[in-house]
């Protein structure tokens, strides 16, 4: 996989608005508990960090009212105290 489409848990880069975010340990709660989350440890910048990507994107942002995990998730974000 690219290393485009992984994301590191901790960084200083421009994705920091949405990892910097307090909801983001939440999100990410949410999508690996729904399947939707690998987490893995990749060389970056000469050091080793812990990234994560999300797995199929495209069928979370369907939303699609048949597809029961995607289904779930959603309640379960629906459902936070956020």
């Amino acid at each position: 996989r690219s290393s485009a489409f992984w994301i590191p848990e901790d960084t200083d880069t421009k994705i920091d608005r949405f990892v910097k975010d307090p909801l983001w340990p939440e999100v990410l709660n949410l999508l690996d508990k729904h399947g939707f989350l690998r987490r893995k440890k990749l060389g970056a910048k000469g050091r080793t960090n812990q990234f994560v990507h999300i797995r199929q994107p495209e069928r979370l942002l369907a939303k699609d009212p048949a597809d029961e995990d995607v289904v779930r998730f959603y309640k379960a974000v629906a459902d936070t105290d956020h």
